[in-house]
């Protein structure tokens, strides 16, 4: 069901989208996402937003290279 998939956006401050992936949903309760954030991201303060089943979860990254 595509409603239970993970959807992880990383936006900069003016809203700008930096990053988005879709983690398809399957029967494992936790899935990990590693990023090397340094390869694409320059310093900077960023919002995470991570939605599942509709609900959103919004947490800020802080870059420091």
């Amino acid at each position: 069901n595509a409603n239970d998939d993970t959807h992880i956006q990383i936006v900069d401050l003016g809203g700008r989208e930096i990053y988005r992936t879709v983690l398809a949903a399957n029967s494992s309760t936790e899935q990990r996402v590693t990023l090397n954030v340094k390869d694409f991201m320059p310093a900077g303060i960023y919002l995470v937003n991570v939605t599942v089943n509709g609900t959103t979860i919004k947490e800020k990254l802080v870059v420091n290279n």
